[in-house]
């Protein structure tokens, strides 16, 4: 769950992400928002993020993305980020996360 307390929004900026659900939800000022879509809606943030499996190679170890992962060519361009976490050159289309599909 993300839970934002008062005031911490202020300045905030997310998107570009993936996030896995786990039973838990989105939670502002005491309100719990259950679905990307009820809190891009009520928060303002995250209007390019997904909500699904990441696929990663092996959670809690390898973070590379599999083939079929739905981060591939979904994150954000003009960031002036030319290179991910393994040095490898991003793409026009650059992968969510810090690791590029290479395959």
């Amino acid at each position: 769950m993300i839970n934002f307390q008062t005031g911490t929004q202020v300045g905030l900026s997310m998107d570009y992400n993936c996030f896995y659900p786990s039973g838990g939800g989105f939670r502002i000022l005491g309100i719990t928002y259950y679905g990307l879509a009820a809190w891009v809606a009520a928060a303002g943030h995250d209007s390019h993020s997904v909500e699904a499996d990441p696929k990663f190679v092996t959670a809690g170890s390898n973070y590379h993305l599999q083939p079929d992962s739905p981060c591939k060519n979904t994150g954000p361009t003009g960031l002036g980020v030319s290179a991910d976490y393994d040095s490898v050159v991003r793409d026009a289309s650059p992968d969510m996360g810090a690791f590029e599909y290479t395959g």
